[in-house]
């Protein structure tokens, strides 16, 4: 009998583990605290990337650094990369129109300092576009 329940709770797990959720329109939506959807976006009556992080995830753009010795000076702030080109800092994302963006992504800044170096230390946005034609 207990291995039974066992199993069942096994499955259960698997199934609602595998569940992807999607919007109306077969797009993820966001459950993540670090990344935004364009279908997340959608909902709102912003006009830049700026706008859509200030509304829904401000702490994108607090950026505590992550633990550095004394001696580092580093006041850059989070960095932005466009479709994984740096574009610069957080007043980038006002030039970033949303009409082509399909995700914004928060790295925070151990993660990002990990992967780009200890320049990095404030933590990444990572916007990607579409790169589809009209």
């Amino acid at each position: 009998m207990w291995r039974r329940l066992v199993y069942l709770g096994a499955c259960s797990t698997l199934i609602v583990g595998c569940h992807s959720a999607t919007s109306g329109f077969g797009e993820p939506v966001s459950y993540s605290r670090n990344v935004l959807f364009a279908a997340e976006i959608a909902k709102t009556a912003v006009n830049t990337v700026y706008q859509a992080v200030m509304q829904l995830r401000p702490e994108f753009l607090r950026g505590d650094p992550a633990p550095t010795p004394v001696y580092s000076v580093d006041r850059r702030g989070v960095r932005v990369f466009l479709d994984n080109v740096e574009l610069g800092d957080q007043t980038t994302l006002r030039e970033i129109p949303l009409d082509r963006v399909t995700m914004i992504r928060y790295v925070d800044p151990g993660e990002a300092a990990l992967r780009y170096g200890s320049a990095y230390r404030h933590g990444v946005i990572i916007v990607s576009t579409s790169t589809r034609l009209p």
